[in-house]
């Protein structure tokens, strides 16, 4: 029973930690241009105008499209949360 205990904890910290693997956070972030595109908006971020996708689809869009708004008009820092592989915005945390 000890062993089956240590062994589904093990497969379950593998899956966590494969899961998070999937998101990259972007700390202290300026929003270089914001452009609306049919139902997305492009988001490009740091001097290297790194291109990602924002769109209705995820939890909380209206909060994360005025921090994103709020970042490109002001110029202040955002961390932003992009799912890997796809430039996906998933999630923005404004910095204090």
């Amino acid at each position: 029973m000890k062993h089956s205990l240590i062994v589904l904890t093990l497969l379950l910290l593998n899956i966590v930690c494969r899961n998070t693997q999937n998101i990259i956070w972007y700390e202290k972030e300026l929003i270089q241009e914001l452009h609306k595109e049919n139902e997305k908006y492009i988001v490009q971020i740091g001097i290297s105008a790194q291109v990602f996708y924002l769109d209705k689809n995820i939890e909380e869009y209206e909060k994360v499209l005025k921090l994103v708004e709020e970042s490109y008009m002001n110029k202040t820092s955002i961390k932003i949360d992009i799912k890997n592989n796809i430039n996906r915005i998933l999630f923005v945390k404004k910095i204090k």
